[in-house]
C-alpha cells in the first residue's frame, strides 16, 4: 500500500515525500488514451490524483508530435489540508521516433529567441521537443503549455516540475526557460534524464536553481549517460544516486559510483540476456527505490 499523500508545495529544499510523489506523477505521463493514442488520458490521470488527494482538481494534457505532458492542478484543503500546487510532468520516451529526438547531439543557443541574449546552448532536440508543447499545438490541443500556466488560477500557485527519461530532458529545459523569464518555480525533481545543455547553460543555470533541481539516477541507468560527455554535454542539478541496494545517497564519488555499478553491471549483463537490459531505467524501479527511502533524507541534504 504507498504512503499517505503528503507534500510540501513551499519549499526549495529536497523533500522524500515531494520525490515520491513526483516520481508517481512522472509515472503518471505515460498514461496514454489508446495503444493508437499517444494523447495522455487526463480523465485517467485526474481520477488517479484524486485516489491520493482529493485536492486535485483539473488536469490539462498536451500532446504534439514526438511531445506529451500534462499540467495538473491541486486547489489546496485536501484530506491533508495541503496548499495548492501545480505539477507540470512531461513523459519521457515512450516511442521509438522519440529517440531520435534523445539520441542526436546537435546544440543550440538557449534561449532562441531573436534579441535575447543566450545563456549557453542546450540539445537540440530536447530543446523543439519542448517548444512544441510550450508554445504550439497539437490538432486536439485546446491550449500551449505556455497559456495554461498564464492563467491566475495557475500562475498564482507553486509549480513543481517533473519527467522520466526524455521527460526528465524536457522538465530541464523547462527550468531553464522558468529561470531565464523569472517564472517562479520551487524544484525540479527528474529520473533517469539524459544529459540535456553544454557547460555554459549549467554554469548559468545552477547559479541561480542548482538547489532546487534534484536529479536522480537509478544504478545501471543507460539513459543518463547520453548524449556522449565527449561531446561536451553535461547534467544539471542536485545529483542523487540509488544504488545497487535501493539505498539513496548525494554526491557519491566517482569510485563508489564504479564500484557500485560494476556489482549492479553483473544483474544488468543477467537481465540483458532475458531481455530486461533497461530494468534500471525503469520508472516503478525509481518509485520503489523513493519509497523505500521516503522516511529520510540523504546525507548532505
Amino acid at each position: 500500500m504507498p504512503p499517505e499523500f503528503k507534500f510540501e508545495p513551499y519549499t526549495t529544499f529536497y523533500k522524500p515525500h515531494n520525490a515520491y510523489w513526483l516520481a508517481r506523477a512522472a509515472g503518471l505521463a505515460y498514461t496514454r488514451k489508446a495503444s493508437d493514442d499517444a494523447s495522455p488520458d487526463g480523465n485517467v490521470i485526474l481520477r488517479e490524483l484524486k485516489a491520493w488527494d482529493v485536492g486535485f482538481s483539473e488536469v490539462i494534457t498536451f500532446n504534439n508530435k514526438s511531445s506529451q505532458a500534462f499540467v495538473a492542478k491541486h486547489d489546496g484543503g485536501g484530506i491533508f489540508g495541503s496548499p495548492g500546487f501545480v505539477i507540470i510532468a512531461f513523459r519521457g520516451t515512450d516511442e521509438k521516433a522519440d529517440w531520435a529526438d534523445n539520441l542526436g547531439v546537435w546544440a543550440v543557443d538557449f534561449p532562441a529567441e531573436r534579441g535575447a541574449a543566450p545563456l549557453g546552448r542546450v540539445h537540440g532536440g530536447f530543446y523543439r521537443a519542448f517548444l512544441d508543447i510550450w508554445e504550439d499545438k497539437g490538432p486536439d490541443d485546446q491550449f500551449t503549455m505556455q497559456e495554461v500556466l498564464a492563467r491566475d488560477d495557475y500562475r498564482r500557485k507553486p509549480f513543481w516540475i517533473t519527467g522520466h527519461s526524455l521527460g526528465g530532458a524536457l522538465a530541464s529545459v523547462c527550468s531553464f526557460n522558468f529561470a531565464y523569464y523569472d517564472v517562479p518555480f520551487y524544484g525540479t525533481y527528474t529520473f533517469g534524464q539524459p544529459r540535456p545543455s553544454k557547460r555554459d547553460l549549467k554554469r548559468h543555470f545552477d547559479a541561480e536553481a542548482k538547489q532546487r533541481y534534484f536529479r536522480f539516477q537509478n544504478n545501471n541507468d543507460v539513459v543518463s549517460r547520453v548524449p556522449q560527455r565527449l561531446a561536451g554535454y553535461t547534467h544539471v542539478g542536485t545529483f542523487l544516486y540509488i544504488d545497487n541496494e535501493q539505498n539513496l545517497t548525494s554526491d557519491v564519488g566517482a569510485w563508489f559510483q564504479f564500484t557500485d555499478r560494476v556489482d549492479g553491471l553483473k544483474a544488468f549483463v543477467r537481465e540483458r540476456a532475458q531481455g530486461g537490459a533497461f530494468r534500471d531505467h525503469d520508472i516503478a524501479q525509481y518509485i520503489e527505490a523513493l519509497e523505500k527511502n521516503i522516511g529520510r533524507n540523504p546525507a548532505g541534504l
